[in-house]
């Protein structure tokens, strides 16, 4: 793939992590001013829990779907991983929603969150909607072709945000099984518009029980690990629901869901760079990975570092912008969040990574492990200190699983700890040099062209 389709497909990634995170940015603002704080913290305890089965969905399809349609020889094989992987997306997708059911009543009455019961009931049809949008979203990873998942994201998020803007701006009550109806005629349109996009990827072939185990094998530990993944990032969320109450959940989902927003960058790069990391495992072997691993590390840092220091100057107006005035005590927890951001590029890059070069069971132990850790830390502060005990965990837990990863990854791919931030440099300099063809115009455009190649040649140990 040459330079220029990599920045294109990388644009089109970046753009739609930034339009779904927007449009549920746009959502959240809205949700937030029309219910009280603790119907809010109903609803994030809702959206908590249904994070593990849509990412263990994802989990289970994705990372093997994407990894065998890249490395399949001919189009046969490729149609036989792809009608197992529908049928293994649908079936993912009903057993989730299945647990869900049973565990409803039970949530509910834990977390002490009257009515999330009839939010998990309603969340079955959304499940299975959203879940064959994001099947689709799949076969165009594996094609390096993001364009037509920008669209669906903007189709799904603008559907949404429209009706609860209408919702709020003309002051109606709603209750907030409604917001889920919402999300599913959300879903139908952007099925709807993914279906005929990626119809030249869909194709179906004769299903085979033994590709199907394939798949789920593979699956089971990438699935493991997200499940470890998600359960590590919404522990403090699932405690402070069961030892607070509803309003402090409410409260400490405003920097939660800051640092998502700076998550972005990091989802967006994952999505091009783990279906390239496969495929250059599978043709040049494991000593071809570590360059494209520091390369992204260090992208990662260049683009995260100014968001970091610009959530630090402004968190104050940011919590004010997005929340309003009564939560503003949650400015320091945001800028604690943003500090710990600092590590998730070599954490999301080191997991990615080992599920590209067939360590998916590396990966899923390492993070088994970050989530003792995880769970430890936050059964200790979390009683005593509510909210700051929260933050004391999780801020711990990251930061002592991703060094302790950074070991691991290095007996594996002799990955050098400096040389991502060598790279980040090089990613400023470039910028600025393609900035200066325009503040210089007497330096020749063949020159310019020239050094900037000449920093981006690997580096050597």
């Amino acid at each position: 793939m040459s330079k220029t389709n990599w920045i294109k497909k990388g644009s089109h990634s970046l753009l739609a992590n930034i339009v779904f995170i927007g449009f549920a940015f746009l959502t959240f603002m809205l949700l937030v001013r029309i219910y009280s704080p603790k119907e809010f913290g109903i609803w994030v305890m809702y959206l908590t829990v249904t994070s593990f089965a849509e990412m263990g969905r994802i989990g289970i399809v994705q990372n093997g779907l994407i990894k065998f349609i890249t490395s399949s020889k001919n189009d046969n094989e490729k149609a036989r991983y792809i009608t197992a992987g529908l049928v293994l997306n649908l079936i993912s997708a009903i057993v989730s929603s299945l647990v869900l059911v049973a565990l409803a009543y039970w949530l509910e009455n834990t977390f002490d969150a009257p009515g999330l019961a009839k939010l998990l009931f309603l969340y079955t049809l959304f499940a299975l909607l959203f879940g064959l949008v994001k099947f689709f979203e799949f076969l165009q990873m594996a094609n390096h072709d993001f364009k037509g998942i920008l669209i669906s994201n903007f189709i799904f998020g603008f559907t949404l945000t429209s009706a609860i803007f209408t919702i709020w701006i003309a002051n109606i009550n709603i209750s907030l099984q409604a917001i889920i109806l919402f999300q599913c005629i959300a879903a139908l349109f952007a099925l709807t518009f993914s279906f005929f996009y990626a119809k030249k990827y869909f194709l179906l072939g004769n299903f085979s029980k033994k590709t199907l185990a394939e798949l789920f094998h593979f699956g089971k530990y990438v699935f493991g690990t997200n499940f470890s993944s998600m359960l590590f990032n919404r522990m403090d969320t699932l405690m402070l629901g069961i030892f607070t109450s509803p309003v402090i959940v409410a409260l400490y989902n405003i920097p939660t869901r800051i640092n998502n927003y700076l998550d972005v960058p990091l989802n967006s790069v994952a999505q091009i760079i783990y279906p390239k990391i496969s495929e250059k495992f599978a043709k040049e072997g494991i000593s071809s990975v570590r360059y494209l691993y520091e390369r992204s590390v260090g992208l990662l840092l260049a683009i995260s570092i100014p968001l970091i220091i610009g959530t630090l100057i402004f968190a104050k107006y940011i919590v004010w912008i997005l929340a309003g005035e009564q939560y503003l005590d949650a400015t320091p927890y945001v800028m604690a969040f943003a500090i710990m951001g600092l590590m998730k590029p070599y954490g999301r890059i080191m997991g990615l990574t080992l599920d590209a070069v067939g360590k998916p069971k590396l990966n899923f132990n390492l993070l088994l492990f970050s989530l003792i850790i995880n769970f430890t830390l936050n059964l200790l502060f979390i009683p005593p200190l509510g909210i700051t005990g929260a933050v004391i965990g999780t801020f711990s837990a990251v930061w002592i699983t991703i060094i302790i990863g950074q070991f691991i990854v290095r007996r594996y791919i002799s990955v050098n700890y400096f040389h991502p931030f060598i790279y980040m440099m090089r990613f400023y300099k470039e910028g600025w040099n393609k900035i200066s063809i325009f503040l210089k115009p007497k330096k020749s455009l063949a020159t310019q062209e020239f050094s900037i190649k000449q920093k981006q040649q690997p580096i050597k140990n």
